[in-house]
């Protein structure tokens, strides 16, 4: 426009010494001389609108380039944690803005867009992995109430700001993974599964023939489970063969302590108190443990025939009727009968008892020989 200005005035002056006369007197130019001079004219005026633009594309490409920031809608204010502070702008006009490129304004901006421009221009993006090095790092944080002071380094812009620490969960953030445990379950063997785990080291070390180590492992199950007949029944038999008749006896009562119904184990103590000599012991025991035995035939018969011993021949013929109930053809139960009968002096019914005991043909000779005596004699 200066150019343009400078063109009139030099026209202007040219008019002022012309005196009134020229004014009013001129000459009138031929037709072929005024076209010339408008083309010369347009000209001119053309050279005046050219460099009137070169001076002016001049002038605004050394000026800063102003970036108006794009109108977006910006999301919900999220939280900011004090150690890693987060710009509150839309991410792509703060990286427009840092890395320089320049965006044509809206029509209209207003005086706050072009504050907003300014600010935003100095703000580094928080989203590149690189730093620009000649950029003023500014962060803009949301208000806060915290005073604490800021770390050194920090720029008095970014000082001023207060930062808010967060009150809860962010949203979106990740959960902690669960913690996996990789430990592996123990397996609880209870005291029966011990018991029998030691009974089977038992049987196969006797079987081994390692018999003091299979004594050792049956008591090792009976500690377990006390109540393991099967690991007490190998045990009572390995001291049996062993002659260690009172420690097998001393494992016959406490399973019958344990496990009263167990009605062999109360046989098997028996005979071993009469073969020491103790018959009333024997005796008391099978009384004892008698209404656990209930109508056992072995169990009465044997009952029976130690109250014989002790002269108790009613009670004997009581308990031999019992057994021969459940096995009528048991020859030695047939003369055991006989015999208290004989002692109670009911003897046709003692002889009708021999006669079956011959009978059922399973008596040795020696037994036959001695019912036919006892025959004889009634």
């Amino acid at each position: 426009m200066s150019v343009i200005n400078e063109v009139l005035n030099q026209l202007e002056q040219r008019g002022v010494n012309v005196s009134a006369k020229q004014e009013t007197v001129r000459p009138v130019p031929a037709q072929g001389e005024q076209k010339n001079k408008l083309i010369m004219l347009m000209l001119t005026f053309a050279l005046i609108a050219a460099a009137g633009a070169w001076i002016w594309h001049g002038r605004q490409s050394s000026q800063p380039v102003v970036t108006a920031p794009v109108k977006k809608e910006l999301p919900a204010e999220p939280k900011i944690s004090a150690a890693k502070p987060v710009v509150d702008a839309a991410p792509s006009v703060v990286n427009d803005a840092a890395s320089g490129v320049a965006k044509q304004p809206d029509e209209k901006p207003l005086a706050a867009d072009l504050q907003l421009s300014f600010e935003l221009a100095s703000v580094p993006s928080t989203l590149r992995t690189g730093k620009n090095k000649h950029q003023p790092h500014t962060v803009v944080q949301p208000k806060s109430t915290s005073t604490k002071r800021p770390p050194a380094g920090v720029p008095p812009k970014l000082a001023a700001l207060p930062v808010q620490s967060p009150t809860g969960a962010i949203p979106g953030a990740a959960k902690p993974a669960a913690v996996i445990d990789n430990t592996v379950p123990i397996k609880r063997v209870s005291p029966a599964q011990q018991a029998d785990a030691e009974f089977r080291k038992g049987v196969t070390l006797m079987q081994e023939g390692r018999v003091t180590d299979a004594m050792e492992r049956y008591q090792a199950a009976l500690k377990f489970d006390e109540k393991h007949d099967a690991a007490r029944h190998a045990l009572i038999a390995l001291l049996l063969e062993n002659k260690r008749g009172d420690d097998a006896e001393r494992e016959l009562e406490e399973g019958l302590r344990i496990s009263p119904e167990q009605s062999k184990f109360a046989i098997l103590l028996a005979r071993l108190e009469v073969e020491r000599g103790a018959v009333p012991d024997a005796l008391a025991t099978l009384q004892k443990y008698l209404p656990y035995a209930g109508q056992q035939a072995d169990y009465q018969a044997f009952l029976a025939a130690l109250l014989q011993r002790q002269d108790r021949h009613e009670e004997a013929v009581t308990h031999y009727q019992v057994a021969l109930q459940s096995v009528p053809k048991n020859g030695i139960w047939l003369v055991g009968c006989g015999i208290s009968l004989q002692a109670l002096q009911r003897n046709v019914d003692a002889r009708d008892v021999f006669k079956r005991a011959l009978e059922s043909k399973t008596l040795n000779p020696e037994l036959q020989e001695f019912v036919r005596q006892r025959l004889k004699t009634l």
